[in-house]
């Protein structure tokens, strides 16, 4: 049997990443790890329900005025290989003037697959940061009124969530409807021009919870009155209004209603519309240096600044060019996996927020299942199972014995690691500065370490003892590059 390390949800708790994995074996050192070369901008596709990937999603990047797609493969990945680098952000420079983020490439990522619904939202890639994760919600997937009459309306009780008012005439046909909540990590807070407070998509469905689009009339009057989950604190000051956005089921278009905000007891009523709608708290703030306003604060992209191994890994033995043992370590999906973080209470304070917003928002950024407070303590909710290994009697090529030199020639042991990733967060808020564009501000907020998946390095050399080696010669790279296996 491969030697193959499980962590549960059951002992999920007794897991923490900032331990070293009790798995008997000793830690490697930074200097036994090769320096990958930077990969290709990807993009893995998963579901935010079960935390499967989702092969054959059709996924889109926007940069700038060009447009890719790219077809996710059998491990939901998408790889943009013919995407370049591109910086197309201002680096970010602190009071000082020292330079803190120099290259930043924003894009925007549109996300399509059977059974779930899409999703879009604005990703930014760093030079060394180059993966991101898209989490769709399924389609079936939320509250299912029963039969609304057209021509009679209802007022329907939601739980945990509030009161669906549907008046006569809102509705073509007598039909259901089906409401979903958004998850932090699959909301779409670029989008918005404010605040994004609250996201959810609206379906009509036959008996059988199948979409049935279009039945909801133009003009028809559905709203939703609802207790926000958390009280963000704005400015004194801050004047400006709140908006339900409409983008459709596709994304294909916007439109908004007004919405009114009862300040009092955080309650909000919503007018909704077929598809996404999206809860936009649009304000600015006087500045006492001029005569331009500040937007609101908000979570800028959180910066990958460093990847470290756990200590413990899982070795596998290679002789000339074949494994002399299987090793495995896998992450169920469902684990909740502790990790550290070294915030700011006075500067998170500062923006407005708590500890439960600011994990959600960095949530929605990173599309990852974040809790945490201030004090100290965050964890990570994986979404997919992490699994790496090396087949029992496989070859460092995957290809069938035997193998021919220089393949052949390889010795060494392959290393299975859990890493962790630490990520800086700071908040950003901009205003006009005529004639030069915009100004922006930032705050930092602190650090985060959190769980990075898994990886499988190898620390390896020409074997003069094989057969056909004795000359020597050079370790050949890997077909495929499986030297580093992050995700």
């Amino acid at each position: 049997m491969p030697f193959q390390l499980v962590v549960s949800a059951t002992i999920a708790a007794a897991f923490s990443l900032t331990q070293p994995l009790s798995v008997g074996f000793a830690a490697p050192t930074a200097a036994d790890v090769f320096d990958p070369p930077l990969p290709p901008l990807r993009i893995l596709v998963s579901s935010a329900e079960s935390g499967h990937n989702i092969p054959g999603a059709i996924v889109t990047m926007q940069v700038g005025a060009e447009t890719y797609t790219v077809t996710a493969d059998a491990s939901g990945k998408a790889t943009f290989s013919q995407v370049p680098y591109s910086p197309n952000l201002p680096a970010i420079v602190d009071n000082e003037g020292q330079t803190l983020v120099s290259t930043r490439m924003r894009v925007i990522v549109t996300v399509s697959a059977p059974d779930y619904l899409p999703l879009k939202k604005e990703h930014v890639f760093f030079e060394h940061d180059r993966f991101r994760e898209m989490r769709l919600v399924p389609l079936k997937t939320g509250f299912t009124t029963t039969e609304i009459v057209a021509a009679k309306g209802s007022r329907l009780s939601i739980p945990k969530l509030g009161t669906l008012t549907v008046e006569e005439g809102a509705l073509l046909q007598d039909t259901r409807l089906r409401i979903t909540v958004i998850p932090h990590a699959s909301t779409s807070p670029s989008l918005v021009e404010g605040v994004l407070r609250f996201e959810l998509y609206l379906q009509t469905i036959d008996a059988s919870g199948n979409p049935i689009p279009g039945l909801i009339a133009s003009n028809g009057h559905i709203t939703l009155d609802a207790d926000l989950p958390e009280k963000e604190i704005e400015p004194a000051g801050a004047h400006g209004d709140w908006r339900s956005l409409h983008l459709g089921t596709q994304f294909s278009g916007t439109s908004w209603s007004p919405a009114v905000f009862d300040t009092e007891n955080n309650h909000i009523t919503m007018p909704l519309r077929e598809g996404y709608n999206l809860l936009d708290r649009r304000y600015s703030v006087p500045d006492s240096t001029s005569n331009w306003e500040w937007t609101p604060w908000r979570l800028g992209p959180p910066r990958h600044t460093s990847t470290a191994i756990v200590p413990g890994d899982a070795p596998a033995n290679i002789l000339c060019g074949a494994f002399t043992n299987g090793a495995s370590v896998k992450i169920e999906a469902g684990t909740t996996l502790a990790g550290s973080a070294s915030l700011s209470a006075e500067a998170v304070g500062q923006v407005g927020w708590d500890a439960g917003m600011l994990f959600a928002k960095a949530s929605a950024k990173l599309g990852l299942s974040l809790e945490g407070t201030l004090t100290g303590s965050v964890s990570l909710t994986t979404s997919r199972e992490y699994h790496v290994f090396t087949p029992p009697s496989g070859t460092i090529t995957g290809l069938p014995h035997p193998l021919s030199p220089p393949y052949s020639c390889i010795s060494g042991t392959a290393h299975l690691n859990a890493l962790t990733k630490t990520y800086e967060l700071w908040a950003e808020r901009e205003r006009p500065c005529p004639p030069n564009g915009t100004e922006l501000d930032w705050k930092s907020l602190g650090t985060m370490t959190i769980s990075g998946g898994l990886l499988m390095w190898y620390d390896i050399h020409w074997d003069t003892n094989c057969p056909g080696c004795s000359s020597g010669g050079t370790v050949p790279p890997f077909p495929g590059d499986p030297t580093w296996s992050v995700n």
